[in-house]
Order: structure tokens, then sequence, then C-alpha cells
């Protein structure tokens, strides 16, 4: 397991915890309850049978889970070199909501070239967790190799191999 992995699967699983106790919570303050239940807490009523250890076990399971499915790597190739298509690849990455990251590496050890691109929409970017990069890792011979969340990664590489 990677690094990446397990930071992905952590902030998945605060995410999702975080947003089931905002719902249950909303929940709780409007529903209409009952006379023998009016004087339970919100933790006693989440709690009922053990749930709130049940649900934090499926939320941690699926956490797990996610980023095996949810991001992928593909390889592209596409006519030329990375200098022949940059302005075009910057714009197939910002019709789609992105923008290059300043911050971003442009080389590895390899001395394959990388180009990082993130949600403009800050938005978005806390929807996805701030788990919303694409990158780009330009490998040479006209091959390049895309990572990301999946959705994203497959939209993006149908629109490089028309390039």
């Amino acid at each position: 397991m990677s690094a990446r992995y397990i930071k992905r699967a952590l902030k998945q699983f605060i995410y999702y915890t975080i947003i089931v106790l905002i719902i249950l919570a909303i929940v709780y303050l409007t529903s209409n309850r009952s006379l023998e239940y009016q004087d339970l807490s919100f933790f006693e009523v989440i709690n009922q049978g053990n749930s709130l250890y049940k649900m934090l076990g499926l939320l941690l399971l699926f956490s797990f889970v996610y980023p095996l499915i949810g991001y992928t790597k593909k390889e592209v190739a596409f006519k030329g070199s990375l200098q022949d298509n940059y302005s075009q690849i910057l714009t197939t990455f910002s019709n789609r909501g992105f923008e290059l990251c300043e911050s971003a590496p442009t080389h590895n050890s390899n001395q394959e070239q990388i180009l990082v691109f993130r949600k403009k929409s800050v938005l978005l970017r806390i929807l996805r967790a701030f788990e919303d990069q694409v990158t780009l890792t330009y490998k040479g011979d006209s091959i390049a190799e895309i990572e990301g969340l999946r959705k994203e990664v497959l939209l993006i590489e149908t629109a490089l191999v028309r390039l």
C-alpha cells in the first residue's frame, strides 16, 4: 500500500463520517420525537444497538475500498511531443474545469515531464475532499500517463487521444 492510498482512504473516512454525522444531526434536530425518546441525547439516539459502531465500520470499509476503484492510471499516446501539444493539453484540461498547479514539479528523477492539474472550483475541490488532482506524466515517445479520479482521467484521455 502506498502512502497516497492510505492518505486518500483516511481522507475519505473523515469526509464521509462528517457528512453522515451532519445528516444525522439534521434529522435529530428536525424530528418530532415521541415522549419516551424526548430525553435521549444525540449520541444515545444514533447508538441504539451499537449502530454507531456498525456505521463507522461500514464507512471505514467503504473508505478503504473507494481509492482502489475510484482512482486510476491510464497511458495515452498522442502525435508529437509534449511541447508540440502543450497549448492543446492546457486547453483540454481548462475546458474540463482544471488549472495547472504552479507549485508542482516539472520533472521527476527519471527526467519525465510532469504536469499537475487541479479543479478551478473551490466547491468541487471541497466536495472531492481535495483529492481532485490529475497528473499528466510525459514519458517520451509521445506517451503520457494520466493519473487521478477515474471519471476525470477517462474524460481527459478521450480528449487527448484526439490531439
